[in-house]
């Protein structure tokens, strides 16, 4: 049976532990990120593409390694809908328009796949409103 410890959890039990043991338990947090770590294959990410669907993505990387949530991002735009009305005295079209104006709030949030020892690298996808907007793919030193 494989014991698995939330990241935040093992950062509070570091904090209280002695400096001498934090050394050991580094080194202990390193090799349980690794054994952890699926990451993303270059196979896989040069089928990636901005403005691709969350659900696309999850379907040809699997499931991140690391996820965050950054906040929102709220768009606005204006519909312009134009009618023509009939003038009762004179019978004749007369156009019109009608704005209308829309809200909506997108979340932003930036999945990580992790490097291993097979993959040297950190892919970093940010998503949009539940679409890619930007991928980066970090190598390590």
């Amino acid at each position: 049976m494989k014991l698995r410890m939330h990241p935040c959890l093992l950062a509070a039990v570091l904090a209280l532990a002695p400096v001498t043991a934090v050394g050991a338990a580094e080194g202990v947090l390193q090799r349980v990120a690794q054994a952890e770590a699926r990451g993303m294959p270059f196979e896989v990410y040069i089928r990636l593409r901005t403005g691709m669907s969350e659900a696309e993505l999850l379907q040809r990387a699997g499931a991140p390694d690391y996820t965050t949530v950054e906040g929102t991002k709220t768009r606005g735009e204006a519909i312009v809908q134009e009618t023509v009305v009939i003038d009762p005295v004179t019978g004749k079209p007369l156009p019109q328009a009608g704005v209308s104006r829309s809200e909506r709030s997108e979340i932003i949030k930036t999945w990580y796949y992790l490097l291993t020892l097979a993959d040297p690298y950190t892919t970093r996808v940010t998503l949009t409103g539940g679409r890619i907007t930007h991928l980066e793919r970090i190598k390590k030193f």
